[in-house]
């Protein structure tokens, strides 16, 4: 009669630390994925930035050496101005 209800505690407590220890493996492996999901939405996120920043460099690649492009570096980089040019600055 001992042996059975001391087979039924052990069994018993097994059943609880089986289920504790099934319960964290679940636990744990749900926040890894989780974890690994917010790493992959932002890994797809630069991925779209540099598809973006590819497109525009692949533009402006496009258009070096036309007379637009040297124009505009003229003025962005250089500050040059055409030569009749008259350039006003405000002052507010």
């Amino acid at each position: 009669m001992l042996k059975k209800r001391t087979r039924k505690i052990f069994l018993g407590l097994e059943l609880l630390v089986c289920g504790y220890m099934l319960y964290t493996i679940i636990f744990h492996q749900q926040s890894l994925m989780n974890h690994k999901k917010r790493e992959m939405q932002e890994i797809k996120q630069k991925i779209e930035n540099e598809k973006k920043l590819t497109d525009e460099l692949n533009e402006e690649k496009a258009q070096i050496g036309t007379d637009e492009y040297i124009e505009k570096i003229a003025r962005e980089k250089l500050g040059m101005i055409k030569k009749d040019e008259i350039i006003f600055y405000s002052v507010d």
